[in-house]
């Protein structure tokens, strides 16, 4: 593995004055617990859990001292206290914690003591999930008093449930501000002050040239990149993976001068793996 490098948080291990000797990636655990009841054909399940994923990392740290050699350790331990990670062989990004106290071994000839300001670093690492960069899709989308219904196929990769972010933006054609429903392979509309809801949410008050973002990733709402959680109604868009997802989106109503509104939708994630 001498040719594979490491990234830490976007920047090579290089910049901490380290190499990567070898690492690690084991699945996760799945614990779980079963009843048999009398006379059942089979067991009942119980309880699931599934663990975060141990990722094992060897690094060789050096510095021309040793006082040198042990800051440079601890600033790669502090960064690696909550980081995000990715080797040079594979797509897989992996937001980690560390664990534990990392093994600090001296690193060189006890005879000459060469190399004495070498320190082979191993963490114990742990991520719930693997996944990969930023895919995204963007479709024009055009409503009449007819026609007030489109759909947007999109094809979701992963194995693991996926949070979405979906961006509506009204491009012109309005002469107020809309309701827009949005129903993820469902029927998009609802009762916005008393259903409760599940995959399907709807956007309030949108005018001409403004973009309402969802991030279900941190569960925030955007008007035109400025936090706006009163533009949102329902629930944040997740789903399966792998799905070939079709997004429904309708406008509540069109007024009389209204004849042609057109807008687009963006559904952007990152694929998650078990």
């Amino acid at each position: 593995m001498a040719d594979i490098t490491m990234e830490v948080n976007g920047q090579p291990l290089s910049a901490y004055n380290a190499r990567l000797i070898d690492y690690e990636v084991s699945p996760s655990q799945v614990d779980y617990q079963t009843v048999w009841r009398r006379l059942a054909p089979n067991p009942l399940l119980t309880s699931l859990q599934i663990t975060d994923k141990e990722i094992k990392v060897r690094c060789l740290v050096s510095g021309n001292n040793q006082t040198v050699a042990l800051k440079r350790v601890s600033n790669l331990s502090r960064v690696l206290v909550q980081a995000t990670i990715q080797f040079s062989d594979t797509d897989f990004l992996y937001d980690v914690r560390l664990n534990g106290v990392p093994s600090v071994t001296w690193f060189g000839d006890t005879t000459t003591g060469s190399d004495n300001y070498r320190y082979l670093v191993e963490y114990n690492l742990y991520s719930s999930r693997a996944y990969t960069s930023r895919v995204s899709k963007t479709q024009s989308l055009s409503f009449t008093p007819s026609n007030r219904e489109q759909v947007v196929s999109f094809t979701i990769d992963g194995n693991a449930p996926t949070p979405l972010e979906i961006s509506l933006k009204l491009l012109g054609g309005a002469s107020t501000d809309h309701l827009f429903y949005i129903g993820l392979g469902v029927e998009p509309s609802f009762e916005i002050l008393n259903e409760y809801v599940i995959d399907k949410f709807a956007v309030l008050g949108v005018i001409n040239g403004e973009t309402v973002k969802i991030d279900s990733e941190k569960f925030k709402v955007y008007s035109n990149d400025v936090e706006h959680l009163s533009s949102f109604r329902g629930d944040f868009p997740f789903t399966d993976a792998p799905r070939d997802l079709d997004i429904n989106v309708r406008i509540a109503t069109m007024m009389g001068d209204e004849s042609l509104i057109d807008a687009s939708l963006t559904v952007a994630y990152k694929s998650r793996w078990f």
